[in-house]
C-alpha cells in the first residue's frame, strides 16, 4: 500500500544492511593481541598450572567472526583476564589442524563456536564447555565459577 518508490527505498536499505553484515561477518579477523596462539605443547604444559579460556574459531565461520564483535571482544576479554586470572587461548580451525581438532573432539563437539574454560588445579581436566551463540554474562558466569 505504500508509494513504489519508497518500497524501493526500504528494500534497498534491507539489502545493504545485509550485504554489510556479510561483509563484516566474513572478513578474516586480526589476530589480536590479548589472544595467545594455541600450540599442543604450550597448552599441555599450562593444563592445571592455570586457569584458561579457550576459543574455538575459523575465519570461514560467520557465527565465530560475530561472536568475535559481541562477547569475545579485546576490552572483554581483557577484563576476564584481570579479574578472573584467566589465560585467553585462540585455536584456529581456519586449515586442517589435527591436533586441534582432537581437543574440539575430545571437548564433545565438531562444530565452533565454542569456548571451554580449564581451571586451575585439579578441576583442569573437567573443563566447562559453552557451545554456539553466548553472552558476556553467559561466560562471566562460568568464569565466577573458577573462584
Amino acid at each position: 500500500s505504500q508509494a513504489r518508490l519508497k518500497r524501493v527505498s526500504i528494500r534497498m536499505a534491507a539489502l545493504l544492511v545485509l550485504v554489510v553484515a556479510f561483509v563484516l561477518a566474513l572478513t578474516p579477523g586480526s589476530k589480536r593481541d590479548v589472544w595467545t596462539a594455541f600450540a599442543p605443547h604450550d597448552f599441555a604444559e599450562r593444563l592445571g598450572q592455570e586457569a584458561m579460556l579457550v576459543d574455538f574459531t575459523a575465519d570461514w565461520c560467520p557465527n565465530c567472526k560475530f561472536l568475535e564483535q559481541t562477547t569475545l571482544t579485546d576490552a572483554n576479554v581483557h577484563a576476564w583476564q584481570e579479574e578472573y586470572g584467566v589465560t585467553p587461548i585462540q585455536v584456529d580451525l581456519t586449515e586442517p589442524f589435527p591436533q586441534a581438532e582432537a581437543l574440539l573432539e575430545s571437548l564433545g563437539s565438531q562444530s565452533i563456536p565454542l569456548l571451554a574454560v580449564f581451571p586451575k588445579g585439579d578441576q583442569a581436566l573437567r573443563p566447562l564447555v559453552l557451545r554456539d551463540m553466548v553472552t558476556s554474562s553467559q561466560v562471566e558466569q562460568v568464569l565466577e565459577t573458577l573462584e
